[in-house]
Formats: structure tokens, C-alpha cells, sequence
């Protein structure tokens, strides 16, 4: 804020005696107006005219020329306090401030005051346009054409250059228009950011602890921080995500329109539109398109299942573990329950229910049969997951016996 200087001009005056004058010093005449002359009586200052008539009483303890400040008036200090006087002798501003400051420094028209420490205006009639309130006040238009910044209290505000107070003074700290938006100007309350327009008008309330310029992950939405929890605003100053996501990603970095969102280490999506697609409630998510193009992974209390672009779990988190889909057969994956294996196919649907210890690759020992183990026996299913072979035997050693298995032959076979 810029540091205003006030001056005052006032005059060293040639006095001469007049013999048995009522005066002490009488200056000559049209020093300070054609037809007057300064007198001095008991210390202070006045004017008489040609006729000695005192047009100005003595009363003053300095008077500046004529013209010094306006046309037609001088400066007058009385009991330490300035004013003006007219051509005419009329005390138009009466002594009352402490420094008065020139006319035109601020706007053309109007002259800064200091009063009991606080500044203000007054015009070219002598009125205060704004009365003394304000410690400091900056040049118009340095934030706005036709602003200037004001301090009272240690708070900032604004007023017009109609001497309106547009924005009252109340924030800690204001930042330039245009630093987030256009027409906007970051503001601060006891550390809490919000914002007002260029019409003075509190767009957002300063509540937040922090935020972010604008299309760091939206064009036109903010994050914004409180109490350690994250959201959005967007251009309009409405809170579109309500701050409650201790973790926010940038959108599209999962999958386009959406972004992961962390609530108590738990893990969601919110779409562009500020909404919940899925709720925070999954330890991991993987990326879409790892399993399934629009699937993603997902973890809660160490089981793993899968949900689909609106959120809808596909498939309830209830394995261990879950292969790729194609490693055994082309649409379907390998799923693993308390060491127990099976499958499900591409719709979610669980083929072949986890019950085996292991399986084995489909044509390893019929084209398209795979063998699998129960309990330490083997058996088949087939490509449809139907248990051809009941698990009951405890070896198959040969393409022979693999035949008798078939045939229902039991004579190189050891049953249980």
C-alpha cells in the first residue's frame, strides 16, 4: 500500500512596524492578495485590507500563500490542526486535521486527510466525502479502475472514487482480480480463503483452508481444502463435491471421467458431473481394462472382485485371488477361494465353483477336457465346467488308462 506524504507549504513573511498599530507585525501589502496584509497579534496570524479593516480575525499560527493547494484557498494551521481559508476570509475548511495532503494525489478533486491517525477525503467545497476511518488507504486502481484498497483495524476493504465503501473491511488479506478468475480476487479471514467479484459481492464465503487455481483438474472447477478434506467448486462459485475426500487423483488417470477418491484409506470414484459413482469402500482398485475393458479390480478385507463403469460390483469381492481371463480358457478366469480354484466367465458368473486344489490345463489330457484334484483324487470337467469325471481316483498315469476312465474300465485304475 503506498505511503502517503503530506506537505505543507507555509511562508516566511516580511513584517514591518506600524507605530502605534494594535498589531505586533504587519506585513506589506499584496504579499499574499493585492488589497490585504498578514498581521500578527499575540503570536497569531490574520489579514486586514486597506482600510485596516481585519477581513481575517488573528487566530492562525501559520497560513500558506494563496493557491498552494486551490486557486483560491490557503492553508491555515490553528492549534496544530490545518485547514483552509478563502479569498474572501471564510474559514472553508475549519482546523481539524492533522495533515492535509494535495489535491489531485488520489483523484483530481479530492484531497487526502488525516484526522486522530485515520485518513479520509475532502473536495474542492471542503466537504468530507469520506470521513477520517481508514489507516491506509492505496491508490485507485491498483486492484480496480475505480477502487481503491482501504485498511481498518488491520483489515482490508474497498472503496469507490465516489467515496462508497463497495467492499467493507473485513479479510486479513486480498489478492489481485484475476489472479483465479477475471473478475474474482482471492480473500482471507483468519486463514480461511473465499472469494469476491468485481462487484464486491462474496461469491464464496472464506471457509477454506486452501485453493487450487482452476483447471488443475477440471477447467472449470477448483479443489478446495478444509479441515484436511478435499472437494470442488466450480466457476460459479458453488460447491459441487463437498469437501469430505482426505485423497482426490486427477481425472481420467483410472479411467476417462472419472476420478479415484479416498475417504478413511478407503477408495471410490466420483464422475465429472461432482457424483458418487461408487461409494469409498474398497482397500485397492485396479485400472479398467487390466481384466475386462470397462472392469475394474477391487480389494475390501483382502477378497477381490470386480465393478463396472457405473459402480455396480460385477462381481462380489469374495477370492483370493483372481487370474487374467484366457490363461485356461479364452473367456474365462481363474478364481481362488481359501486355496480352492474355479472359474467365472465374462459375465461375472462363476463357471465352476471353487472346490478344487488344482486344475489343469483343458487338452493336456483330452482336447477338450481339464483335469482336475478334490481332496487329493482327480477327475474331469469339460469346456462347459461340468464335472464329467467325479474326482475319485488317485492317479492317471497313461493315455490307456485316461481310455478305461472313458469306457468305465476300472482294471489299471486304483478308486477310492
Amino acid at each position: 500500500m503506498k505511503k502517503i506524504s503530506f506537505i505543507i507549504v507555509l511562508l516566511a513573511v516580511s513584517f514591518v512596524s506600524f507605530g502605534q498599530s494594535n498589531y505586533e507585525k504587519i506585513s506589506s501589502y499584496g504579499e499574499f492578495q493585492e488589497n490585504w496584509a498578514l498581521v500578527e497579534k499575540g503570536g497569531l496570524l490574520g489579514f486586514i485590507d486597506l482600510e485596516e479593516k481585519e477581513i481575517v480575525k488573528p487566530q492562525y499560527t501559520k497560513i500558506a500563500q494563496f493557491g498552494d493547494y486551490q486557486e483560491k484557498w490557503a492553508l491555515v494551521e490553528k492549534r496544530g490542526l490545518l485547514g483552509f481559508i478563502t479569498i474572501e476570509g471564510k474559514e472553508i475548511v475549519k482546523p481539524q486535521y492533522t495533515k492535509i495532503g494535495f489535491y489531485g494525489d488520489f483523484q483530481e478533486k479530492w484531497a487526502l486527510v488525516e484526522k486522530g491517525g485515520l485518513l479520509g477525503f475532502i473536495d474542492l467545497d471542503g466537504n468530507e466525502i469520506v470521513p477520517p476511518q481508514y489507516e491506509k488507504i492505496a491508490q485507485f486502481g491498483e486492484y480496480q479502475e475505480n477502487w481503491a484498497l482501504v485498511e481498518k483495524g488491520v483489515c482490508l476493504g474497498f472503496m469507490t472514487n465516489e467515496g462508497k465503501e463497495i467492499v467493507k473491511p473485513i479479510y486479513d488479506q486480498i489478492q489481485q482480480f484475476g489472479d483465479f478468475q477475471e473478475k474474482w480476487a482471492l480473500v482471507e479471514i483468519g486463514k480461511l480463503s473465499g472469494f469476491i467479484n468485481h462487484e464486491g459481492k462474496e461469491i464464496v464465503r472464506p471457509i477454506y483452508d486452501k485453493i487450487a487455481p482452476w483447471g488443475d483438474y477440471q477447467e472449470k472447477w477448483a479443489l478446495v481444502e478444509t479441515g484436511g478434506l478435499l472437494g470442488f467448486i466450480d466457476i460459479d462459485g458453488k460447491e459441487i463435491v463437498k469437501p469430505k475426500y482426505t485423497k482426490i487423483a486427477p481425472f481420467g488417470e483410472n479411467k476417462e471421467n472419472l476420478a479415484v477418491v479416498e475417504t478413511a484409506g478407503f477408495l471410490g470414484f466420483i464422475d465429472q458431473a461432482g457424483n458418487e459413482i461408487v461409494k469409498p469402500q474398497y482397500k485397492k482398485i485396479a485400472q479398467f481394462g487390466d481384466y475386462q475393458e470397462n472392469w475394474a479390480l477391487v480389494e475390501i478385507g483382502g477378497l477381490l472382485g470386480f465393478i463396472d463403469l457405473v459402480g455396480k460390483e460385477i462381481v462380489k469381492p469374495q477370492y483370493n485371488k483372481i487370474a487374467l481371463f484366457g490363461d485356461y480358457k479364452e473367456n474365462w478366469a481363474l478364481v481362488e477361494i481359501n486355496g480352492l480354484i474355479g472359474f467365472i466367465d465374462l459375465s461375472g458368473k462363476e463357471i465352476v465353483k471353487p472346490k478344487y486344489e488344482t486344475i489343469q490345463p483343458f487338452g493336456a489330457y483330452k482336447e477338450d477336457w481339464a483335469l482336475v484334484k478334490s481332496n487329493g483324487l482327480l477327475g474331469f470337467i469339460d469346456l462347459e465346467g461340468k464335472e464329467i469325471v467325479k474326482p475319485k481316483y488317485e492317479n492317471i498315469e497313461n493315455e490307456e488308462n485316461l481310455e478305461g476312465i472313458i469306457k468305465g474300465k476300472r482294471e489299471n485304475l486304483i478308486p477310492n
